[in-house]
């Protein structure tokens, strides 16, 4: 008898454990779980730090949870893309550490980092990758001040190197935790444009077109190291975007839709018919080494299409390919219909004027 109540508890015993694991699989604690890759369309993440991790949208809140990305993972596809809606928006993607997770999370839970996302939504590109750089994560602290009128965000190696973290418009401070090393931190500022309807993505570079930045050292140094928006200011010599504003100016008999190859363009709005006159900007290539743009960029795939019809945006020589200068402004003007196969797009790239940012990067008082 003693041996059978003994053999029923040990059953009971490995019931109960069975159970558990189940729970922590439901709690996504498992492969299964929140670590699982989205089947559908999602943000992108390349996790370089040796920390798993957890993402949320906006706010650390269980309704904001877009999922979990492993320590070395790359190009992971957060598993609940659904989280992030259909339209386009922009958003701050927060982190925490698995730990922090599993151990109960609420609003005020202390971030990794976190990063400014623009999401193309259904009707555009989604296949950027946002990289976590390997340096976060340690015993030293980053202090970041950011008092301007613009959201920055922080990147290593680069203007288009992995982020190191992101600062609010207008946050006396915010603290990343960081490893050892020596790397070089470049700000980018953003913010959208209400008046063009555009994103602004401005790297503060001195006159010989360098990117400004600073050098970091963690080992020998164990003092905390404050990044402070406004040296950079100070020693900004020229405030331009690194990339050409091209404006659709809609003559034709209904909205159009403007496309760079199969990619629709879409607006911060979350529009992509262009019924009058709509801006986008054009990022310039990164040139080699990372701390500059290259001052054009050749174009061969700029479409605009109506009622399903198409036609190729041709320039003044009557050719699909041309070449974008840097922070210039050029017009494509758009006339016909698509139906009646007289749908024309023309760019005159002789007749281009500066392009000049509406409000002057500023630290606020």
């Amino acid at each position: 008898m003693k041996k059978m109540l003994g053999k029923n508890w040990a059953i009971l015993a490995m019931i109960v454990a069975l159970g558990f694991v189940m729970v922590a699989c439901d709690e996504g604690t498992g492969d299964d779980g929140i670590w699982a890759e989205s089947n559908g369309d999602s943000v992108k993440v390349s996790n370089q730090t040796k920390t798993d991790l957890v993402a949320f949208k906006g706010s650390i809140e269980k309704k904001n949870l877009i999922g979990g990305v492993r320590a070395g993972a790359t190009n992971h596809a957060l598993k609940n893309g659904s989280n992030l809606g259909s339209n386009p928006n922009q958003f701050k993607m927060i982190f925490i550490t698995k730990d922090q997770y599993e151990k109960g999370y609420n609003s005020n839970t202390a971030m990794f980092t976190q990063m400014y996302v623009f999401w193309n939504g259904n009707v555009g590109d989604n296949s950027k990758t946002y990289t976590i750089s390997q340096y976060l994560g340690g015993q030293y602290e980053i202090q970041i001040w950011n008092t301007s009128n613009y959201d920055v965000e922080f990147r290593v190696g680069g203007i288009a190197g992995p982020t190191l973290g992101y600062a609010q418009a207008g946050m006396t401070q915010t603290s990343l935790r960081a490893g050892a090393g020596d790397y070089i931190v470049y700000p980018i500022f953003q913010r959208i444009n209400t008046l063009r309807d555009t994103i602004d993505t401005v790297v503060p570079r001195y006159t010989n077109g360098n990117a400004i930045g600073w050098e970091v050292e963690f080992g020998n140094n164990k003092n905390p190291v404050s990044l402070n928006l406004q040296s950079a200011l100070d020693k900004m010599e020229v405030q331009k975007l690194g990339a050409a504003c091209v404006i659709i100016n809609n003559q034709a008999e209904s909205g159009v839709r403007f496309y760079q190859g199969l990619i629709p363009m879409v607006t911060p709005g979350g529009t992509y018919s262009i019924m009058s006159q709509q801006a986008f900007t054009i990022d310039m290539p990164t040139a080699p080494g990372g701390t500059s743009f290259d001052t054009s960029k050749v174009v061969n795939n700029f479409k605009v299409s109506n009622m399903g019809f198409e036609a190729s945006v041709k320039d003044q020589n009557d050719s699909t390919t041309f070449t974008l200068q840097t922070d210039k402004i050029y017009t494509i003007t758009v006339i016909g219909s698509g139906p009646e196969r007289t749908l024309a797009a023309t760019i005159n790239t002789a007749s281009i004027q500066d392009f000049v940012i509406q409000e002057e990067i500023a630290v606020k008082n």
